[in-house]
This record gives C-alpha cells, structure tokens and sequence, in this order.
C-alpha cells in the first residue's frame, strides 16, 4: 500500500517529467519555423511565417495570408551565412506568378553586387497553400554550417509605389539553424 508521502513524491516525479517532455522544443538541428506578425502588410504579400530547412539543400517557405496567381509580385530571401559578418551574404529571388524567373545574387549591406550567380535553384508556389518556395544547393551558398534568412515579399501599388512585408521586420533576422 501507497503512503501518502510516497505517493506524493511519485505524483511531483510525473509532473516533473511530464513538464519536461512537453516543454522539450520540436524543432530538430536542420530546420527552423518561424512567425511573422499578420496584418502587417496588404493580404498579396503578408508573410505569416517561414520555414527553414538546412540539411542537403537549403530550403525556405514563405506562407503568406493570400497568395494568387496573376498578380503582380515577388519574394526575396536574404541568407547570412557568416556569423563574422554583418547582414546577408546572398539574395534569391524571384516572381510568386506563374512562369516567373528566379535567382541568386551575392550581397552587402542588403544589396546585389552583380549578376546572378549560375548554381543549382528550384523555385515553386503553391496557391493553395500560399506558399512559395526557394531550394538552393548548398554549393551556391559557399556550403554554409548555420543560416539565418529574412524574407520580403512585396508587389507593385496601383500608384506605382512598392508595397512590402518584411520577415521578421526590416533587415532583421530569424534564428540560426545549424546544418543537420
């Protein structure tokens, strides 16, 4: 027969454990999920979260509020690669319509410094979905341990200006993710 005493030490070990395991975080060495506040921006180009897999190849999503074909719009992904380094390493972008190009350009101070690069990419948007995204070989990064990304999704006003949602804000970052 069970003590009281005994039985309330078993009973604080369970919730111990039980908080432990609970409270244990999800997400493994080679991929990250992110949030971004919504509402920030027009619906079109609204980031509600990114997703990052670092493993073969880096890989990011974008899932926005309300994603549809035809309109016209973009995405760019900045990645940092080097922890020594202030602010991104290189830029991918491309159109979230069909048929659109897309590429990778090397960047300073959140800005292209040429041409784009030749190296293995794939682009893809799922309207369903909302989402859109870049897979880059890790060649093409300069095969990187850890990354981190901001993402911007953004399309043309009808008053010509440019509309924009940055992921998290402004030339901020979402956390490192370590190669897995």
């Amino acid at each position: 027969m069970w003590h009281n005493k005994q039985l309330s030490t078993l009973t604080a070990a369970t919730a111990v454990l039980a908080v432990t395991v609970l409270a244990a975080p999800t997400a493994q060495a080679d991929a990250g999920s992110f949030r971004d506040q919504a509402g920030d921006a027009s619906a079109f180009v609204d980031v509600l979260g990114v997703r990052l897999h670092n493993f073969k190849r880096v890989v990011v999503t974008a899932r926005y509020d309300d994603l549809v074909d035809g309109r016209s719009g973009g995405w760019t992904v900045y990645v940092d690669t080097d922890k020594r380094r202030a602010g991104p390493e290189f830029g991918v972008s491309g159109g979230l319509s069909t048929g659109t190009d897309y590429s990778v350009y090397r960047v300073r101070h959140w800005k292209y410094l040429s041409g784009p690069r030749s190296c293995p990419l794939d682009m893809s948007v799922n309207y369903r979905r909302d989402t859109s995204t870049f897979e880059i070989s890790r060649r093409c990064l300069n095969r990187p341990e850890s990354v981190r990304v901001a993402v911007v999704g953004g399309m043309a006003a009808r008053d010509g200006s440019w509309l924009r949602d940055w992921a998290p804000r402004r030339h901020r970052f979402f956390d490192w993710v370590k190669r897995g």
